[in-house]
């Protein structure tokens, strides 16, 4: 659950993965929708976290939904598998990766960003479009040297 005041909103697919993994214990709210269906709201978030989310839907939608993210957040953390191919799980057909996404999905964007390769992963920070501090993104540059390309 949020703490100092913070809201935490989850959405997953699967409306049997709330209770699976109990996530109404772990989130402030949970909406059971498809991710893509976010572009209708005007809602606006310090932070959105899309943590192996987009692999997961078509390219258009994904690409869609990432530009609605950056203008509704002060920052972003995108997070997808490399080259990982997943079909259904146990019949849930929403767990198939079926788009590809690298650097240049994010440099699409025109926004800063600091990006974080460990294989099999990829991962950005991004500054979005809601007048953050580009600060946090200075001190990940100067913290991890290493991790930046």
């Amino acid at each position: 659950m949020g703490r100092n005041n913070t809201h935490v909103t989850a959405i997953e697919i699967e409306s049997n993965y709330v209770d699976q993994f109990h996530l109404r214990d772990l989130y402030n709210e949970v909406l059971v929708a498809d991710a893509a269906g976010l572009i209708e709201l005007d809602t606006q978030y310090d932070l959105i976290i899309a943590g192996d989310v987009l692999e997961h839907m078509r390219k258009s939608a994904g690409v869609d939904l990432l530009h609605w993210m950056v203008y509704h957040a002060r920052y972003l953390w995108l997070q997808w598998p490399l080259r990982y191919v997943q079909n259904a799980l146990d019949g849930y057909r929403h767990e198939r990766h079926i788009s590809v996404w690298t650097e240049a999905d994010v440099l699409a964007l025109n926004a800063d960003y600091v990006r974080f390769f460990s294989a099999p992963l990829e991962a950005y920070a991004v500054l979005g479009y809601l007048g953050a501090s580009p600060e946090p993104l200075t001190i990940l540059r100067r913290s991890e040297p290493s991790l930046n390309v």
